[in-house]
């Protein structure tokens, strides 16, 4: 029968453990020396416990996903955990029956292994180290200052006086038009149109009409000779 029914339990227990051998100091000089990133994953049900131990880096533990990268994996069932990390097994022993499998470099292995025995004893007496916080950002260079708004002591700028625009030339008034009347009595009444002639009718436009032959001319005698 398995003996955690949740992650949280795993998390809880498990985790606590590892969590003292973080942050005691004796456990955390032989940690350190593996120089890694090592991660416990454990099954039925399954948790994630990784301890970052690299010599260059501040030691801590995170309990769930992690973003770091494991250098060495310990995978193992929840219950196996629980036997090794409590002394009832020993981790020669579950190495060589294949309880626990590794995934990583060995040397580094072999050095975690031991810094587990007898855990469960282990007290934390080690204060968590604060995370480091982000360089502050470049402060901005002040915005340039405004202007000073004018006040009612400081002179207001002169103001250019104001130009007159031209007066426009007067337009001569329009000579005055004579009245309608003056002008139809002014115009001179327009010459009555002759009667056309009258065509002569009878015998006089008879001999009008006829033709006239021309002259005949005299014929000159001819010279005597």
């Amino acid at each position: 029968m398995a003996h955690f029914e949740s992650d949280a339990e795993v998390y809880d227990q498990l985790g606590g453990i590892l969590n003292n051998l973080v942050y005691n100091a004796e456990r955390r000089a032989l940690l350190i020396q593996a120089d890694a990133v090592v991660q416990f994953a454990f099954r039925d049900p399954n948790a994630t416990v990784t301890l970052d131990v690299r010599a260059n880096k501040t030691p801590r533990i995170e309990l769930g996903d992690s973003k770091l990268r494991a250098d060495v994996v310990l995978s193992m069932d929840a219950d196996t955990g629980k036997a090794l990390l409590t002394g009832e097994l020993s981790p020669t022993i579950a190495l060589a029956r294949g309880d626990v499998r590794t995934k990583g470099n060995v040397a580094k292995v072999l050095r975690i292994v031991p810094a587990t025995v007898g855990a469960h004893e282990v007290e934390a007496d080690l204060e968590p180290e604060p995370e480091p916080t982000p360089a502050p950002a470049a402060e901005e260079a002040p915005a340039a200052e405004a202007a000073p708004a004018a006040t009612e002591d400081a002179p207001a700028a002169e103001e250019a006086p104001a130009v007159d625009p031209p007066a426009e030339a007067e337009e001569p008034a329009a000579a005055e038009e004579p009245p309608a009347e003056a002008i139809h009595a002014e115009e001179a009444p327009a010459a009555e149109a002759a009667p056309p002639a009258e065509e002569p009718t009878g015998p006089e436009a008879a001999e009008e009409s006829a033709p006239v032959d021309p002259p005949v001319e005299a014929e000159t005698p001819p010279a005597e000779s």
